[in-house]
């Protein structure tokens, strides 16, 4: 019966892209066509989805087909998210995972896109590393591991826009600084160690030559003391996080 839904989908997309026959709030946000997931994963993956769509007020789709019959996989996935009215929120927000395994080149495809808040909340090098990730499974053929990689990377950016990263960038800075003191306490006490032949002297007679130098007079004079301060430059308030306003950003690949 899937496989007979994903033909039946993959038609509507190729045929003037006629509406998928769910209305938005009805659309899957899993839907496994090409049947990559046991049933106990494709159980576990819906209810994620829906959870981590509702935390976050953005939807979180993964979408496989069999095939795309022919057509560019950018298009056909598109099609399919357009037609299912994916997006939350004012900025349509949603992250979106496409596997096809039949691409318009006869290859194993994927697709990842965010749009809205998503696409504010993964910078294009963290787009990266998710894929990054996601292909390493793909690769495998652990089909179910890439969409936990998938799930989990985006998660955590869009936490980190929504609620920031308190813990993540404080513990890195503690850290560092507990490292570099350990390092530092064993680079200091080996050249200590190294100097255990130097003997306390109470004068500088070992270092003269017997008559060599007489001193008649001796007196200490403090001429004066330079102090130059610079003052340290305020960092710009401008700028931000470099992130973009919204949109839509994609990534795609083959493996």
């Amino acid at each position: 019966m899937k496989k007979l839904i994903s033909i039946i989908i993959a038609s509507l997309l190729l045929t003037v892209l006629a509406a998928v026959p769910v209305f938005a709030s009805e659309a899957p946000l899993l839907f496994d066509g090409a049947d990559l997931f046991a049933d106990k994963e494709e159980a576990d993956l819906s209810k994620r989805l829906t959870e981590l769509s509702e935390k976050y007020d953005v939807d979180f789709i993964i979408a496989t087909f069999p095939t795309t019959n022919g057509e560019n996989a950018d298009y056909f996935a598109s099609a399919y998210y357009d037609e299912c009215g994916f997006g939350r929120g004012d900025m349509n927000s949603a992250v979106y995972l496409f596997i096809a395994m039949d691409d318009e080149e006869g290859e194993r495809t994927y697709i990842i896109k965010t749009e809205g808040l998503a696409t504010k909340a993964i910078t294009e090098d963290e787009l990266y590393d998710i894929e990054d990730s996601v292909a390493e499974e793909l690769y495998d053929e652990e089909y179910y591991l890439a969409a936990e990689a998938f799930l989990d990377g985006c998660e955590y950016q869009i936490n980190g826009e929504i609620n920031g990263f308190p813990f993540n960038y404080g513990m890195s800075i503690i850290v560092s600084l507990v490292v570099g003191l350990v390092v530092a306490l064993i680079v200091t006490g080996i050249w200590k160690g190294q100097l255990n032949s130097a003997v306390m002297q109470s004068g500088a007679a070992s270092y003269t030559k017997n008559g060599s130098m007489k001193i008649t007079s001796s007196r200490d004079l403090f001429l004066y003391r330079t102090v130059t301060r610079v003052k340290k430059p305020e960092s710009s308030s401008g700028g931000g996080s470099g992130r973009s306003s919204g949109g839509s950003r994609s990534v795609r690949g083959k493996f």
